[in-house]
């Protein structure tokens, strides 16, 4: 896994997402993560509490951007494709 301050070289990132209770919360935080700079696509899955963000922002970026919305946020393991 990545260091938490560096950009993921693989260009996505997966967030474990503590928080949500409704797909509003799902959309809100797309919201919040698209704003970060570097965040070229954003999907987050409110029945599997995951986000991932495709993009060139750091771990850390994500992580403050889904606080500052109000919800907590981990980084996650990412799927192979």
């Amino acid at each position: 896994m990545n260091a938490p301050n560096q950009a993921n070289p693989a260009n996505e990132t997966a967030l474990a997402i503590t928080g949500m209770t409704c797909d509003g919360c799902a959309n809100a935080l797309t919201r919040a993560l698209s704003r970060v700079d570097g965040v070229t696509r954003v999907a987050v899955d409110f029945a599997t509490g995951r986000a991932h963000v495709a993009g060139s922002a750091s771990t850390d970026r994500l992580v403050a951007a889904v606080e500052k919305a109000g919800y907590g946020a981990t980084p996650a393991p990412n799927p192979a494709r």
